[in-house]
Protein backbone atom coordinates (compact mmCIF):
# COMPACT_ATOMS: atom_id res chain seq x y z
CA UNK A 1 0.00 0.00 0.00
CA UNK A 2 2.82 2.40 0.88
CA UNK A 3 4.52 1.59 -2.41
CA UNK A 4 1.31 2.42 -4.30
CA UNK A 5 0.89 5.76 -2.46
CA UNK A 6 4.51 6.67 -3.13
CA UNK A 7 4.10 5.92 -6.83
CA UNK A 8 0.91 7.96 -6.98
CA UNK A 9 2.57 10.94 -5.28
CA UNK A 10 5.49 10.72 -7.69
CA UNK A 11 3.03 10.72 -10.59
CA UNK A 12 1.28 13.83 -9.26
CA UNK A 13 4.59 15.61 -8.73
CA UNK A 14 5.63 14.65 -12.26
CA UNK A 15 2.50 16.16 -13.73
CA UNK A 16 3.02 19.36 -11.74
CA UNK A 17 6.63 19.50 -12.91
CA UNK A 18 5.54 19.16 -16.56
CA UNK A 19 3.04 21.96 -16.08
CA UNK A 20 5.68 24.22 -14.58
CA UNK A 21 8.20 23.45 -17.32
CA UNK A 22 5.62 24.00 -20.09
CA UNK A 23 4.30 27.21 -18.61
CA UNK A 24 7.34 29.03 -17.25
CA UNK A 25 5.67 32.40 -17.69
CA UNK A 26 2.52 31.38 -15.80
CA UNK A 27 2.22 32.49 -12.21
CA UNK A 28 2.22 29.90 -9.41
CA UNK A 29 -1.04 31.42 -8.24
CA UNK A 30 -4.32 30.08 -9.66
CA UNK A 31 -5.22 31.71 -12.98
CA UNK A 32 -8.78 32.86 -13.58
CA UNK A 33 -8.31 33.48 -17.34
CA UNK A 34 -6.62 31.51 -20.14
CA UNK A 35 -3.22 32.67 -21.35
CA UNK A 36 -2.67 33.00 -25.11
CA UNK A 37 0.54 33.15 -27.05
CA UNK A 38 1.48 33.26 -30.71
CA UNK A 39 4.49 31.84 -32.49
CA UNK A 40 6.65 34.36 -34.28
CA UNK A 41 5.02 35.00 -37.65
CA UNK A 42 6.83 34.13 -40.83
CA UNK A 43 5.20 37.02 -42.64
CA UNK A 44 6.32 38.06 -46.11
CA UNK A 45 5.25 41.27 -47.88
CA UNK A 46 6.31 41.87 -51.45
CA UNK A 47 8.21 45.05 -52.22
CA UNK A 48 5.79 45.47 -55.15
CA UNK A 49 2.67 45.32 -52.95
CA UNK A 50 2.19 49.09 -52.91
CA UNK A 51 3.26 49.36 -56.53
CA UNK A 52 0.56 46.93 -57.68
CA UNK A 53 -1.80 48.33 -55.04
CA UNK A 54 -4.76 45.94 -55.36
CA UNK A 55 -8.16 47.60 -55.02
CA UNK A 56 -10.28 44.47 -54.64
CA UNK A 57 -9.24 41.26 -52.86
CA UNK A 58 -11.27 38.02 -52.88
CA UNK A 59 -10.93 35.55 -50.00
CA UNK A 60 -11.32 32.07 -51.48
CA UNK A 61 -12.76 29.05 -49.58
CA UNK A 62 -10.16 27.76 -47.13
CA UNK A 63 -8.52 24.34 -47.44
CA UNK A 64 -8.98 22.12 -44.37
CA UNK A 65 -5.84 20.01 -44.01
CA UNK A 66 -6.61 19.25 -40.37
CA UNK A 67 -9.26 16.57 -40.90
CA UNK A 68 -7.02 14.62 -43.23
CA UNK A 69 -4.13 14.68 -40.78
CA UNK A 70 -6.20 13.62 -37.73
CA UNK A 71 -8.44 10.87 -39.07
CA UNK A 72 -7.07 8.44 -36.50
CA UNK A 73 -7.58 10.84 -33.57
CA UNK A 74 -11.24 11.62 -33.13
CA UNK A 75 -10.62 13.90 -30.16
CA UNK A 76 -8.40 16.10 -32.31
CA UNK A 77 -11.02 16.90 -34.93
CA UNK A 78 -11.49 20.64 -35.23
CA UNK A 79 -14.96 21.46 -33.86
CA UNK A 80 -15.12 24.66 -35.96
CA UNK A 81 -15.19 24.14 -39.73
CA UNK A 82 -12.96 25.95 -42.21
CA UNK A 83 -15.83 28.11 -43.50
CA UNK A 84 -16.38 29.54 -40.01
CA UNK A 85 -12.65 30.38 -39.76
CA UNK A 86 -12.87 32.01 -43.20
CA UNK A 87 -15.81 34.18 -42.10
CA UNK A 88 -13.97 35.18 -38.93
CA UNK A 89 -10.91 36.22 -40.95
CA UNK A 90 -13.15 38.12 -43.40
CA UNK A 91 -14.73 40.02 -40.50
CA UNK A 92 -11.31 41.30 -39.43
CA UNK A 93 -10.06 41.85 -42.99
CA UNK A 94 -13.03 43.99 -44.18
CA UNK A 95 -12.11 47.17 -42.24
CA UNK A 96 -8.79 47.40 -44.14
CA UNK A 97 -10.76 49.29 -46.79
CA UNK A 98 -10.41 47.17 -49.91
CA UNK A 99 -13.33 46.95 -52.33
CA UNK A 100 -15.80 44.69 -50.59
CA UNK A 101 -16.28 41.29 -52.26
CA UNK A 102 -18.70 39.35 -50.07
CA UNK A 103 -18.03 35.68 -49.41
CA UNK A 104 -21.50 34.68 -50.61
CA UNK A 105 -20.85 36.45 -53.91
CA UNK A 106 -17.50 34.69 -54.32
CA UNK A 107 -19.03 31.28 -53.62
CA UNK A 108 -21.94 31.93 -55.98
CA UNK A 109 -19.61 32.91 -58.87
CA UNK A 110 -17.43 29.85 -58.27
CA UNK A 111 -20.48 27.58 -58.19
CA UNK A 112 -21.88 29.05 -61.42
CA UNK A 113 -18.57 28.24 -63.10
CA UNK A 114 -18.52 24.68 -61.80
CA UNK A 115 -15.90 25.29 -59.11
CA UNK A 116 -16.88 23.61 -55.81
CA UNK A 117 -15.45 24.00 -52.33
CA UNK A 118 -13.57 20.69 -52.80
CA UNK A 119 -11.81 21.91 -55.94
CA UNK A 120 -8.06 22.43 -55.69
CA UNK A 121 -8.23 26.16 -56.35
CA UNK A 122 -4.47 26.44 -56.84
CA UNK A 123 -4.77 24.36 -60.00
CA UNK A 124 -6.86 27.17 -61.50
CA UNK A 125 -4.80 30.13 -62.70
CA UNK A 126 -4.98 33.26 -60.56
CA UNK A 127 -5.67 35.28 -63.72
CA UNK A 128 -8.81 33.23 -64.46
CA UNK A 129 -10.04 33.51 -60.88
CA UNK A 130 -9.39 37.23 -60.98
CA UNK A 131 -11.48 37.60 -64.12
CA UNK A 132 -14.35 35.54 -62.70
CA UNK A 133 -14.40 37.39 -59.38
CA UNK A 134 -13.40 40.82 -60.70
CA UNK A 135 -10.57 40.87 -58.15
CA UNK A 136 -7.08 42.37 -58.32
CA UNK A 137 -5.79 39.78 -55.84
CA UNK A 138 -6.96 36.55 -54.23
CA UNK A 139 -6.24 35.08 -50.81
CA UNK A 140 -5.75 31.34 -50.24
CA UNK A 141 -6.05 29.90 -46.72
CA UNK A 142 -5.01 26.48 -45.41
CA UNK A 143 -5.93 25.28 -41.91
CA UNK A 144 -2.92 23.07 -41.30
CA UNK A 145 -2.48 22.81 -37.55
CA UNK A 146 -4.80 21.95 -34.69
CA UNK A 147 -3.79 20.26 -31.49
CA UNK A 148 -5.18 19.67 -28.00
CA UNK A 149 -2.99 18.96 -24.98
CA UNK A 150 -4.43 18.39 -21.54
CA UNK A 151 -3.37 16.66 -18.31
CA UNK A 152 -5.39 16.98 -15.12
CA UNK A 153 -4.79 20.65 -14.31
CA UNK A 154 -3.49 21.88 -17.64
CA UNK A 155 -4.97 22.25 -21.09
CA UNK A 156 -3.79 23.83 -24.32
CA UNK A 157 -5.33 24.40 -27.74
CA UNK A 158 -3.22 25.43 -30.70
CA UNK A 159 -4.53 26.48 -34.10
CA UNK A 160 -2.42 27.24 -37.16
CA UNK A 161 -3.06 28.56 -40.64
CA UNK A 162 -1.02 29.36 -43.75
CA UNK A 163 -2.19 32.11 -46.08
CA UNK A 164 -1.00 33.86 -49.19
CA UNK A 165 -2.23 36.66 -51.42
CA UNK A 166 -1.63 36.37 -55.15
CA UNK A 167 -1.87 39.15 -57.71
CA UNK A 168 -4.36 38.20 -60.43
CA UNK A 169 -2.54 40.52 -62.85
CA UNK A 170 1.00 39.18 -62.55
CA UNK A 171 0.57 35.93 -60.60
CA UNK A 172 3.22 36.95 -58.05
CA UNK A 173 2.93 36.53 -54.30
CA UNK A 174 2.04 39.83 -52.62
CA UNK A 175 1.73 38.54 -49.04
CA UNK A 176 2.28 35.27 -47.23
CA UNK A 177 2.15 34.24 -43.61
CA UNK A 178 2.23 31.18 -41.36
CA UNK A 179 1.06 31.46 -37.78
CA UNK A 180 0.10 29.26 -34.86
CA UNK A 181 -1.88 30.60 -31.92
CA UNK A 182 -1.95 28.80 -28.58
CA UNK A 183 -4.38 29.04 -25.68
CA UNK A 184 -3.16 27.84 -22.27
CA UNK A 185 -5.25 27.14 -19.21
CA UNK A 186 -3.63 26.02 -15.99
CA UNK A 187 -4.64 25.86 -12.34
CA UNK A 188 -2.03 25.11 -9.71
CA UNK A 189 -3.06 23.58 -6.41
CA UNK A 190 -2.48 20.37 -4.48
CA UNK A 191 -5.67 20.20 -2.41
CA UNK A 192 -8.50 17.97 -3.74
CA UNK A 193 -10.81 20.92 -4.42
CA UNK A 194 -8.16 22.66 -6.52
CA UNK A 195 -7.48 19.45 -8.44
CA UNK A 196 -11.18 18.92 -9.22
CA UNK A 197 -11.72 22.58 -10.15
CA UNK A 198 -8.64 22.56 -12.34
CA UNK A 199 -9.82 19.46 -14.18
CA UNK A 200 -13.15 21.14 -14.88
CA UNK A 201 -11.41 24.30 -16.13
CA UNK A 202 -9.19 22.19 -18.39
CA UNK A 203 -12.30 20.66 -19.96
CA UNK A 204 -14.01 24.03 -20.34
CA UNK A 205 -11.17 25.45 -22.43
CA UNK A 206 -11.78 22.76 -25.07
CA UNK A 207 -15.28 24.01 -25.83
CA UNK A 208 -16.19 25.31 -29.27
CA UNK A 209 -16.48 28.92 -28.11
CA UNK A 210 -12.85 28.87 -26.93
CA UNK A 211 -11.69 27.61 -30.32
CA UNK A 212 -13.66 30.41 -31.98
CA UNK A 213 -12.08 32.94 -29.62
CA UNK A 214 -8.67 31.52 -30.54
CA UNK A 215 -9.54 31.87 -34.24
CA UNK A 216 -10.59 35.47 -33.61
CA UNK A 217 -7.22 36.26 -32.04
CA UNK A 218 -5.32 34.46 -34.78
CA UNK A 219 -7.24 36.30 -37.53
CA UNK A 220 -6.65 39.64 -35.82
CA UNK A 221 -2.89 39.00 -35.74
CA UNK A 222 -2.81 37.87 -39.37
CA UNK A 223 -4.68 40.94 -40.59
CA UNK A 224 -2.19 43.19 -38.79
CA UNK A 225 0.48 42.02 -41.26
CA UNK A 226 -1.54 43.24 -44.29
CA UNK A 227 -1.28 46.92 -45.26
CA UNK A 228 -4.55 48.86 -45.32
CA UNK A 229 -5.89 50.05 -48.66
CA UNK A 230 -4.69 53.46 -49.81
CA UNK A 231 -6.88 56.24 -48.47
CA UNK A 232 -7.87 57.58 -51.86
CA UNK A 233 -9.02 54.13 -52.88
CA UNK A 234 -10.75 53.14 -49.69
CA UNK A 235 -14.44 52.37 -50.04
CA UNK A 236 -16.86 52.82 -47.17
CA UNK A 237 -15.67 50.57 -44.39
CA UNK A 238 -19.06 50.21 -42.74
CA UNK A 239 -22.45 49.85 -44.39
CA UNK A 240 -25.98 50.17 -43.08
CA UNK A 241 -29.39 49.78 -44.62
CA UNK A 242 -33.07 49.66 -43.63
CA UNK A 243 -35.85 47.33 -44.72
CA UNK A 244 -35.26 48.04 -48.41
CA UNK A 245 -37.78 45.49 -49.69
CA UNK A 246 -40.75 46.34 -47.48
CA UNK A 247 -43.49 48.98 -47.58
CA UNK A 248 -42.31 52.47 -46.64
CA UNK A 249 -45.52 53.05 -44.67
CA UNK A 250 -45.27 51.66 -41.17
CA UNK A 251 -48.33 51.15 -38.97
CA UNK A 252 -48.69 50.20 -35.32
CA UNK A 253 -47.38 46.69 -34.73
CA UNK A 254 -45.24 46.58 -37.87
CA UNK A 255 -41.46 46.36 -37.67
CA UNK A 256 -38.50 48.41 -38.84
CA UNK A 257 -35.44 46.25 -39.53
CA UNK A 258 -32.01 47.88 -39.50
CA UNK A 259 -28.88 46.13 -40.79
CA UNK A 260 -25.19 46.89 -40.34
CA UNK A 261 -22.11 45.36 -41.93
CA UNK A 262 -18.62 45.77 -40.49
CA UNK A 263 -16.05 43.94 -38.45
CA UNK A 264 -17.07 41.22 -36.06
CA UNK A 265 -17.64 41.45 -32.30
CA UNK A 266 -18.85 45.07 -32.09
CA UNK A 267 -21.29 46.69 -29.69
CA UNK A 268 -24.01 48.36 -31.78
CA UNK A 269 -27.30 50.20 -31.25
CA UNK A 270 -29.50 52.38 -33.45
CA UNK A 271 -31.72 55.42 -32.87
CA UNK A 272 -34.78 56.48 -34.84
CA UNK A 273 -35.05 60.26 -34.91
CA UNK A 274 -37.64 61.59 -32.41
CA UNK A 275 -38.93 58.06 -31.76
CA UNK A 276 -36.52 55.74 -29.93
CA UNK A 277 -32.88 55.45 -28.85
CA UNK A 278 -30.50 52.59 -28.07
CA UNK A 279 -32.23 49.76 -29.91
CA UNK A 280 -29.72 46.88 -29.64
CA UNK A 281 -28.34 45.15 -32.74
CA UNK A 282 -27.11 41.56 -32.64
CA UNK A 283 -24.51 39.85 -34.79
CA UNK A 284 -26.52 37.31 -36.82
CA UNK A 285 -23.61 36.31 -39.08
CA UNK A 286 -19.92 37.11 -38.99
CA UNK A 287 -19.80 40.91 -39.30
CA UNK A 288 -23.53 41.21 -40.13
CA UNK A 289 -25.76 42.81 -37.47
CA UNK A 290 -29.54 43.21 -37.26
CA UNK A 291 -31.85 45.24 -35.03
CA UNK A 292 -35.64 45.38 -34.96
CA UNK A 293 -38.03 48.05 -33.69
CA UNK A 294 -41.77 47.41 -33.40
CA UNK A 295 -43.84 50.50 -34.17
CA UNK A 296 -45.98 51.69 -31.26
CA UNK A 297 -49.03 53.89 -30.98
CA UNK A 298 -48.01 57.55 -31.17
CA UNK A 299 -45.01 56.96 -33.46
CA UNK A 300 -45.58 59.59 -36.15
CA UNK A 301 -42.79 60.96 -38.35
CA UNK A 302 -41.98 61.31 -42.04
CA UNK A 303 -38.63 60.08 -43.38
CA UNK A 304 -36.81 59.92 -40.04
CA UNK A 305 -33.03 59.64 -39.85
CA UNK A 306 -31.65 56.45 -38.36
CA UNK A 307 -28.34 56.69 -36.53
CA UNK A 308 -26.30 53.51 -36.05
CA UNK A 309 -23.78 53.89 -33.21
CA UNK A 310 -21.00 51.35 -32.70
CA UNK A 311 -17.75 50.66 -30.90
CA UNK A 312 -15.48 47.84 -29.78
CA UNK A 313 -17.17 45.33 -27.48
CA UNK A 314 -15.01 46.17 -24.46
CA UNK A 315 -15.58 49.94 -24.68
CA UNK A 316 -18.23 51.70 -22.62
CA UNK A 317 -19.07 54.63 -24.91
CA UNK A 318 -19.86 54.58 -28.62
CA UNK A 319 -17.13 56.33 -30.62
CA UNK A 320 -18.43 55.83 -34.18
CA UNK A 321 -21.73 56.40 -35.91
CA UNK A 322 -23.36 55.98 -39.30
CA UNK A 323 -26.34 58.09 -40.42
CA UNK A 324 -28.97 56.55 -42.68
CA UNK A 325 -31.58 58.53 -44.60
CA UNK A 326 -34.90 56.75 -44.99
CA UNK A 327 -38.13 57.04 -46.96
CA UNK A 328 -40.09 55.49 -44.10
CA UNK A 329 -43.34 57.11 -42.98
CA UNK A 330 -44.50 56.28 -39.47
CA UNK A 331 -48.20 56.98 -38.96
CA UNK A 332 -50.12 55.36 -36.13
CA UNK A 333 -52.81 58.03 -35.67
CA UNK A 334 -56.15 57.34 -37.42
CA UNK A 335 -57.98 60.17 -39.21
CA UNK A 336 -61.14 61.77 -37.76
CA UNK A 337 -64.44 60.00 -38.56
CA UNK A 338 -66.98 61.46 -41.02
CA UNK A 339 -69.63 63.79 -39.57
CA UNK A 340 -73.27 64.78 -40.20
CA UNK A 341 -74.48 61.63 -41.93
CA UNK A 342 -77.92 61.36 -43.53
CA UNK A 343 -79.84 58.56 -45.22
CA UNK A 344 -82.23 59.59 -47.98
CA UNK A 345 -84.73 57.09 -49.28
CA UNK A 346 -85.16 56.96 -53.03
CA UNK A 347 -87.50 54.93 -55.25
CA UNK A 348 -84.92 52.18 -55.91
CA UNK A 349 -82.74 52.32 -52.81
CA UNK A 350 -81.07 54.64 -50.31
CA UNK A 351 -78.53 57.44 -50.54
CA UNK A 352 -75.91 57.88 -47.79
CA UNK A 353 -74.64 61.46 -47.50
CA UNK A 354 -71.89 62.80 -45.19
CA UNK A 355 -69.45 65.64 -44.67
CA UNK A 356 -65.72 65.52 -44.05
CA UNK A 357 -63.06 68.17 -43.36
CA UNK A 358 -60.29 68.91 -45.87
CA UNK A 359 -57.17 67.21 -44.47
CA UNK A 360 -53.88 66.20 -46.14
CA UNK A 361 -53.62 62.74 -44.63
CA UNK A 362 -56.70 61.25 -46.29
CA UNK A 363 -57.14 58.42 -48.74
CA UNK A 364 -60.75 57.22 -48.90
CA UNK A 365 -63.97 56.24 -47.14
CA UNK A 366 -65.15 52.69 -46.47
CA UNK A 367 -68.78 51.61 -46.30
CA UNK A 368 -69.67 48.36 -44.52
CA UNK A 369 -72.98 46.52 -44.19
CA UNK A 370 -73.73 44.80 -40.92
CA UNK A 371 -76.20 41.95 -41.34
CA UNK A 372 -78.59 40.54 -38.75
CA UNK A 373 -75.96 37.97 -37.72
CA UNK A 374 -73.55 40.78 -36.77
CA UNK A 375 -71.13 40.18 -39.67
CA UNK A 376 -69.48 43.21 -41.37
CA UNK A 377 -69.25 43.14 -45.16
CA UNK A 378 -67.25 45.78 -47.05
CA UNK A 379 -69.51 47.26 -49.72
CA UNK A 380 -67.29 49.94 -51.20
CA UNK A 381 -64.25 52.17 -50.91
CA UNK A 382 -64.73 55.66 -52.33
CA UNK A 383 -63.51 59.26 -52.20
CA UNK A 384 -67.02 60.65 -52.76
CA UNK A 385 -69.08 61.99 -49.86
CA UNK A 386 -72.18 60.03 -50.81
CA UNK A 387 -73.02 56.43 -51.67
CA UNK A 388 -76.11 54.84 -53.21
CA UNK A 389 -77.42 51.62 -51.70
CA UNK A 390 -79.49 49.43 -53.99
CA UNK A 391 -82.35 47.16 -52.94
CA UNK A 392 -84.19 46.71 -49.69
CA UNK A 393 -82.77 46.44 -46.20
CA UNK A 394 -84.51 43.38 -44.86
CA UNK A 395 -81.21 41.54 -44.18
CA UNK A 396 -79.39 44.65 -42.96
CA UNK A 397 -79.15 45.74 -39.34
CA UNK A 398 -77.04 48.85 -39.97
CA UNK A 399 -74.31 50.47 -42.09
CA UNK A 400 -70.84 51.53 -40.89
CA UNK A 401 -68.94 54.45 -42.42
CA UNK A 402 -65.19 55.05 -41.76
CA UNK A 403 -62.36 57.23 -43.08
CA UNK A 404 -58.93 55.85 -44.05
CA UNK A 405 -55.65 57.78 -44.24
CA UNK A 406 -52.69 57.40 -46.60
CA UNK A 407 -50.99 54.72 -44.50
CA UNK A 408 -54.11 52.63 -43.95
CA UNK A 409 -55.14 53.81 -40.49
CA UNK A 410 -58.92 53.62 -40.16
CA UNK A 411 -61.09 55.96 -38.10
CA UNK A 412 -63.83 54.98 -35.69
CA UNK A 413 -66.93 53.83 -37.48
CA UNK A 414 -70.16 55.83 -37.66
CA UNK A 415 -73.10 53.45 -37.44
CA UNK A 416 -76.20 54.25 -39.51
CA UNK A 417 -79.47 52.57 -38.67
CA UNK A 418 -82.18 53.16 -41.32
CA UNK A 419 -85.65 54.00 -39.97
CA UNK A 420 -88.23 53.41 -42.66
Amino acid sequence: MKTFLSSFLLLILGVILVVFISCQNISKNELSHPVQESNSKNAFLSERFHQLSPKSIAILPFIDSIKASHKDKEENFLTVDSETIRKIFYGHFSPLGYLDIELNHIDRILDINGISADTNLKKISSQKLGQLLNADAIIYGDLNHFNITYAFLYSQISLGISMEMISTKTGEILWRVDDIKKNHNVRIGLDPISVMTGAVQAAIVLRKKNIIRLAEDLSRDLVKTIPAAKTERTSITYKGWVDSDSDIYKLKGETIKVYFKGKTDLKIVFDIESIIENVPMEEKEIGIYKGIYKVKKGDNIIKPKIIIRFTERDKKDFDNQLELKTEIILDTTPPPPPKIVDIKRLSNGFLLVWRYPEIKDFDSFKIYRRNIKGDYILLSRTTDKSYFLKGDMKDTQSYILTAVDMTGNESEGIELVPKF
